[in-house]
C-alpha cells in the first residue's frame, strides 16, 4: 500500500477542498507536506498509529518549536482524514491525528528590526541581488512572504506599486519606498515575477519559492547577527518607512494589519 507520499498526499492536492483553500492557506500547508513526504513517506496511514503523533508532535515542538508542532499536527491530521477518504483506512480505523491536543506555549510578540540591523542588512546585501530586492519589497510593501514573492513586473505602476493581501483578498495601491524604487531598478527582468528562481540552476524561469527564499533569508540575517528578527518582523518596521513615503495613517494600517493609532506616535 502507498504511503503518505503516494496517493494520500497527491490526491488531497488534486482534490476541491484542497484547491478551494484561500492562496495562503495553501502557501502554509506547501511548508509541511515536503516535510511529511521526506520523514513519514516509508508508512502507510494503517502503520500510524495515535501514540506515534502524539510522540511525533512532541518531538517537532522540542526540535523545531510548539508552533511548528502544532501546525503539523493540523495538516497531519488533514492529509489523514483525506486518507481515509480514499480507503486507505477502513470505516472502523479512525484518523490517528484527530483529536489531538495542541501544545499550549507562550508565543512571543515580534519585535521590529532596529536601525542598526536594518542598515547591517542593506550593507551586507547589494542592490540587484534577490535577497535585497526581496528585504526591499518586504519592507516597503509590509506585505508577508508569500504576498510579496507572488508579485508581477506588471504590479509597479510608476510611482507605486499594487498589493494584492493573500490572507484578506484586499488590493491596495502602495507608494514605492525610496529604497524599493532602487531595489526595483537594479533587480534584472527575467520572467513575470520580479523574484526569480536562481537563473544559474535552471532554463524556465519563475517566481523564487518560499523554502529557497526562506531559506537565503535565514543566512543572511545570521550573517549580520540579526537570528532573533524574521522577515515578518519587517512587516512593523515596514510603518516607519511608509510614513517616510507620505502614506497616511489609514493606508499604513491597511498595509501592516495594525490596529489603528497614530503611526506618528507608533513610528517616533
Amino acid at each position: 500500500m502507498p504511503g503518505l507520499s503516494g496517493p494520500a498526499k497527491r490526491g488531497y492536492r488534486a482534490a476541491p477542498k484542497y484547491r478551494d483553500l484561500k492562496r495562503r492557506t495553501r502557501d502554509d500547508y506547501e511548508k509541511h507536506l515536503p516535510y511529511f513526504e521526506d520523514k513519514l513517506g516509508h508508512l502507510t496511514p494503517r502503520q500510524i498509529e495515535r501514540h506515534h503523533v502524539i510522540r511525533w508532535r512532541d518531538a517537532w515542538a522540542k526540535h523545531k518549536s510548539a508552533h511548528f508542532a502544532n501546525y503539523c499536527l493540523r495538516v497531519l491530521s488533514i492529509v489523514m482524514e483525506h486518507a481515509k477518504d480514499m480507503g486507505l483506512l477502513t470505516k472502523s480505523e479512525e484518523n490517528p491525528a484527530k483529536g489531538i491536543k495542541a501544545l499550549k506555549y507562550e508565543k512571543n510578540e515580534r519585535e521590529p528590526w532596529p536601525d542598526t540591523l536594518v542598515a547591517a542588512f542593506r550593507k551586507a546585501c547589494a542592490y540587484g541581488s534577490r535577497e535585497r530586492t526581496l528585504f526591499e519589497m518586504c519592507l516597503g510593501t509590509g506585505q508577508r512572504i508569500g504576498d510579496v514573492l507572488r508579485m508581477q513586473w506588471g504590479h509597479v505602476r510608476g510611482d507605486t506599486i499594487l498589493v494584492i493581501q493573500g490572507k484578506t483578498g484586499t488590493r491596495l495601491e502602495i507608494p514605492l519606498t525610496r529604497h524599493l524604487s532602487a531595489a526595483l531598478e537594479a533587480t534584472e527582468r527575467q520572467s513575470l515575477f520580479i523574484l526569480t528562481k536562481d537563473m544559474s540552476k535552471t532554463k524556465r524561469p519563475g517566481q523564487w519559492e518560499y523554502r529557497g527564499a526562506s531559506d537565503a533569508m535565514r543566512a543572511a540575517r545570521a550573517a549580520i547577527g540579526a537570528q532573533d528578527y524574521d522577515l515578518h518582523g519587517l512587516r512593523y518596521t515596514a510603518a516607519v518607512e511608509l510614513l517616510l513615503a507620505d502614506c497616511s495613517d489609514d493606508l499604513i494600517s491597511a498595509v501592516t494589519g495594525q490596529k489603528r493609532r497614530s503611526c506618528s506616535e507608533r513610528c517616533s
